[in-house]
């Protein structure tokens, strides 16, 4: 299974004005191939390819993550590795988002690590990936754009474990598990 772990955006900030409205410009950038809106998350840990027999030893180990839930407020588009010449492009979140978000993909990772799970070891920058291009792109007009603009805010109640299916028109994604953050009320449960 083709696995990562993951905060979702939930569905009314993905159908919210601001980030219709950068979509939207974004869809006139010659090479880049928008992602599904409800394909958007912020990547905690790109696990890759886990066997069957490491599903347990993942769950066991996510549950044991212990993090209080909070705001994230989107802000910003930029793309990797630059603006001028990206293939990835993202939105950003806010400061405070970005330092809780750094911690919860820390303790996701050592918790992966304590398990010796596999995980992408790429250090952790908190953002939603929005497009992808096979050749290099310039968003520096969209970028400037996009600054001012209210793209959404939301409460991060849960991370997920989620699968990733590749086809030829883009992955797909699907959850095998929720783990709550405290203070929540929620309860961790299997998706399947």
């Amino acid at each position: 299974m083709r696995a990562f772990v993951a905060v979702d955006i939930p569905q009314e900030v993905r159908e919210s004005e601001g980030l219709r409205h950068v979509l939207g410009g974004l869809k006139g950038v010659p090479g880049l191939r928008l992602v599904s809106p409800s394909a958007l998350h912020i990547t905690l840990a790109f696990m890759g390819e886990i066997a069957e027999n490491q599903v347990a030893a993942t769950l066991d180990a996510l549950s044991s993550v212990k993090e209080p839930a909070f705001q994230i407020s989107l802000r910003g588009l930029g793309g990797f590795p630059r603006n001028q010449s990206c293939r990835v492009v993202w939105l950003g979140v806010d400061e405070d988002a970005a330092t809780l978000l750094q911690s919860l993909a820390e303790n996701v990772r050592r918790a992966l690590d304590l398990k010796a799970l596999p995980y992408d070891k790429k250090p952790f920058t908190a953002h939603v990936t929005v497009a992808r291009s096979k050749i290099p792109v310039d968003i520096k007009a969209a970028a400037k754009e996009v600054d001012t603009l209210q793209l959404g805010r939301f409460l991060a109640k849960e991370f997920r474990l989620k699968q990733s299916v590749l086809r030829a028109e883009g992955p797909t994604y699907s959850d095998v598990a929720v783990f709550p953050l405290e203070g929540t009320g929620l309860r961790p449960g299997l998706e399947k």
